[in-house]
């Protein structure tokens, strides 16, 4: 088969520009401005969204209370059922805490303690090991263990307790962590957005 432009001597190639620019002289015409001014305007209107939604971040990072830094504590002596139950403490209402290191063991670093222990995150002390409120497990003591950002949080009215079973009858041993706290409202702003 062949073409309806063969042998008519004119090449045909496709146009590569707007039909506007074609209109207004094509390639070799002089410019008439560039961009028309729809350009612009949406240019403007996307500028301007995008310094909006920087100033507010800014605003909202400058009105931001940054969490407190909390050590909690807690020691106890093991009575004979070889069960001792710590509670560090309790969130406060408006407040959420991001845990973010937990050691357990005897009261110094450097003793060696029989038994493992639990960590738990709950209203009220726990009755029993069950695995229902349990956040971590410690099987060796002295042990302790870190936690990053969306991994431990409590909130208002819980408690972080531990609860260390096996334990030395009449030892004493310890709890400490260290938490970030968090106002609701600083918490929602910077864990939402």
């Amino acid at each position: 088969m062949t073409s309806v432009f063969e042998g008519s001597g004119t090449r045909y190639v496709p146009v590569t520009q707007s039909p506007l620019a074609a209109a207004e002289g094509g390639p070799d015409a002089p410019a008439s401005g560039g961009l028309d001014l729809s350009f612009f305007i949406g240019m403007s209107a996307s500028l301007g969204r995008l310094a909006d939604g920087l100033e507010r971040d800014l605003d909202r990072r400058a009105s931001m209370t940054p969490p407190g830094n909390e050590q909690l504590f807690a020691s106890g002596v093991v009575p004979s059922s070889g069960v001792l139950s710590l509670d560090l403490g309790s969130v406060p209402q408006g407040h959420v805490w991001q845990v973010r290191r937990l050691i357990v063991g005897g009261v110094a670093v450097t003793t060696s303690a029989a038994g493992s222990a639990y960590a738990f995150a709950r209203g009220a002390p726990p009755a029993d090991l069950a695995l229902t409120d349990c956040v971590d497990i410690f099987l060796t003591l002295p042990q302790g263990n870190t936690y990053g950002t969306h991994q431990l949080f409590l909130l208002p009215g819980e408690h972080l307790f531990v609860v260390f079973s096996g334990a030395s009858s009449g030892q004493q041993y310890a709890a400490s962590a260290r938490v970030e706290d968090w106002t609701e409202t600083a918490f929602a702003s910077t864990y939402s957005e």
